[in-house]
């Protein structure tokens, strides 16, 4: 959040050091140098690096607020329009989205001749999957909208490459990542690979998965999405062939396309990470709003529901040069209990650019919603598109959205088109607004996801038995089930599936039965997490420990309100007949179980009456870092205080963020060094710390 240092420079060897300085190299041609040494006039020089003081350092952090805001592109923009639809009165709000809907009427008309001209450039396959879109309204709406992605309608009219360097949007976060295989190497393989791979094709074993995999390819071909079969003999040299393979999935097969052990996947390079809107940006949101509303003294009757882009990806075409050397699949036929090829017309599922390609699209959609029509809506996990309203405005908001996509060509699934309503069901979660009005509402797994993910465990605990690739789609499942389950006891259940599935066992020992039977548990209880208007406020707390057997040691924190307003503090010293109880008699230090301690007392102060906002935490200790982020650690006390410190955290629904802060940056720092009476304008606050550490060691036994 904030850097290390605010300054990196020479200094004189023979000075004495700055305020908050400390020496990053030694002097000039002395050994060990980490960084490059000058020297002037003035004699040898050492590289030091200024830490920011204390309060700079508080003021830094709080003006980043918390860290989720670095990588999400969602939340600032989304509290302007929320701010908007709140300070709107309903009316107002309505009339403003149906003049806008009719602006988009009069363009549309008004673009029909650059329409025509954006289809007569396209080849007959990309004009047939785009027929319906109109890309000419799309792309003046994203730039009436301020789109940063000033490509897309171009390169979407052209279709989606698969291979070598994906194009920028310029609205993503910037990441490299390098292909692993260019291009020219990809096609020196290409037809030794397809040879292989019509070799490997066989029948996966379960009839019944050959059966409605292939009935699935074939249904695509009455749709117009493949082309097939055709001769493999037939294939152009240099063109890639990917095998199809089917992932049982609700009583139905899904077909992947395994475009990674056909290496296009591996001539893939980009320098951004396309990102998507997460159950936390819907909690954020709906957050926002009850915030908000609470702050005008309103009280919202929220309904929600999702719009379902229909086969969200076939919707999408592949460039020419990706259909005629990329777009070949292969998948086995039960009836001939042969291979059969089949080509590609729209972006497969299982290819990393068809992945990157589409979220640009549903972005950008995502982007004409929220900035044009002000609606308070996500870009749910690619093709959902998250709807909250006030249920006045339900009928209206449902019939703007409606022809939003109808304007754009963008077709919907038309068995999901569901009211909206006060609870809302999307990809195995439920959001539930009957409480919005008193500032509540809740986020849990549905009852058929809970009941499926514990059938499975059942079997598998009754088997006593886990091969390793059905762990890691296990582990898939439970990770983001565990998502819905506050707190992060869950963690532990999975890192304990985890080193079973890396030890390649097969048997489970008695901790992964535990560890799946307590997330069993915690499945069956289902409890929901809160979601309330606090959640979108923050706090900072600092937190530090001093270890001196001889003379003194403490421990002691304080917290910042969001504006920098500080909360409270505590100050206290360890006696050494604290020290001499709770250490081992060959134990040197504890200083570990103290930065541990501090940061249990520092949540037990201020979780119970912040109950529900987001809380950061700094520490100067990596070990405290290290198990906090492990949610475990080797040190036995450190362990049983972090446990005490997550059931805090569940109990009062404040989810705490743990971050660094330099020794000497950090405010806590004095008030552990010595006992402080009064601080920042305030009393301490006593704790009776050997009661704390008593009852920790006792109850987490």
């Amino acid at each position: 959040m904030v850097p290390e240092f605010k300054e990196v420079r020479s200094h004189p060897s023979a000075q004495k050091l700055p305020p908050y300085a400390r020496k990053l190299s030694s002097h000039h041609g002395g050994l060990g140098a980490s960084i490059s040494n000058t020297k002037d006039k003035s004699g040898d020089q050492v590289t030091i690096g200024i830490h920011f003081a204390p309060e700079e350092f508080v003021q830094k952090a709080l003006e980043v607020g918390h860290p989720t805001r670095l990588h999400s592109f969602f939340p600032d923009e989304m509290e302007t329009v929320v701010k908007h639809c709140l300070d709107r009165n309903s009316a107002s709000l309505l009339q403003d989205r149906t003049e806008e809907i009719k602006r988009w009427i009069q363009l549309k008309k008004s673009l029909s001749p650059e329409e025509s001209l954006i289809k007569e450039k396209m080849s007959d396959r990309r004009k047939d999957i785009l027929g319906s879109k109109n890309l000419a309204l799309f792309k003046h709406l994203l730039n009436d909208a301020g789109h940063g992605d000033v490509d897309l309608v171009e390169q979407l009219a052209e279709g989606f490459d698969f291979t070598g360097s994906l194009p920028e949007s310029n609205v993503f976060s910037r990441k490299v990542r390098p292909a692993t295989m260019s291009c020219g190497d990809l096609r020196r393989i290409a037809d030794l690979s397809r040879e292989g791979m019509l070799q490997m094709v066989k029948s996966s074993g379960d009839a019944e998965i050959d059966s409605q995999l292939y009935a699935a390819t074939m249904k695509e071909v009455s749709k117009g999405f493949l082309e097939g079969p055709i001769d493999p003999t037939a294939l152009p040299a240099g063109s890639t062939l990917t095998r199809r393979f089917g992932v049982f999935q609700k009583n139905k097969t899904r077909p992947i396309d395994d475009y990674k052990a056909s290496f296009v996947n591996s001539s893939v390079s980009q320098t951004e990470t396309a990102t998507v809107h997460t159950v936390d940006h819907v909690a954020s949101m709906i957050a926002c709003v009850l915030r908000h509303a609470e702050v005008r003294s309103q009280r919202p009757n929220l309904v929600a529901k999702t719009w379902d882009l229909a086969e969200a990806y076939k919707q999408i075409p592949l460039s020419d040069r990706a259909f005629s050397q990329d777009a070949y699949l292969v998948v086995f036929c039960p009836d001939t209990s042969k291979a059969e090829v089949f080509q590609q017309k729209v972006l497969p599922f299982g290819s990393v650019a068809s992945v990157t390609a589409f979220l640009r699209v549903a972005h950008g959609t995502w982007r004409l919603g929220h900035q044009l029509l002000k609606l308070m809506w996500t870009s749910y996990l690619f093709d959902d598109f998250f709807s909250v309203t006030d249920a006045a405005s339900a009928r209206h908001t449902d019939l703007v959205a409606l022809t939003m996509f109808n304007l754009l060509g963008w077709k919907l699934s038309a068995d999901k088109l569901i009211d909206y309503h006060t609870a809302c069901k999307v990809l195995g979660v439920e959001f539930d607004f009957k409480m919005s009005g008193e500032g509540l509402a809740t986020v849990n797994n549905t009852s058929e996801r809970v009941q499926e993910l514990c059938d499975q465990l059942d079997s598998i605990l009754d088997a006593g038995k886990l091969k390793k690739c059905d762990g890691e789609r296990l582990r898939g499942r439970l990770q983001f089930a565990s998502g819905q389950l506050f707190g992060r006891s869950a963690r532990n259940s999975l890192r304990v599936l985890s080193k079973h599935i890396a030890s390649n066992r097969l048997q489970l020992c008695n901790d992964t039965v535990a560890a799946l039977s307590s997330f069993k548990c915690q499945l069956m209880a289902n409890l929901p997490r809160t979601i309330r208007g606090p959640m979108s406020d923050h706090i900072h707390i600092y937190v530090d420990a001093s270890f001196d057997p001889d003379n003194y040691s403490g421990v002691g924190g304080t917290a910042y309100a969001s504006d920098g307003t500080v909360l409270g503090f505590f100050s206290e010293e360890i006696s050494k007949s604290f020290i001499l109880a709770a250490m081992s008699t060959d134990q040197q230090t504890m200083i570990q179980e103290l930065e541990m301690l501090a940061l249990l007392i520092a949540a037990s102060m201020w979780c119970p009456c912040h109950e529900g906002r987001r809380i950061v935490a700094f520490t100067d200790s990596e070990a405290v870092r290290g198990s906090f982020l492990k949610t475990w650690s080797g040190n036995d006390p450190s362990s049983k205080v972090l446990r005490k410190k997550i059931l805090l955290e569940e109990t009062h629904s404040c989810h705490i963020w743990l971050e660094r802060v330099p020794s000497q940056s950090n405010p806590a720092d004095e008030l552990s060094r010595s006992q402080v009476a009064r601080w920042a304008g305030h009393e301490r606050v006593r704790v009776d710390v050997g009661k704390l550490w008593n009852h920790t060691a006792t109850s987490m036994g």
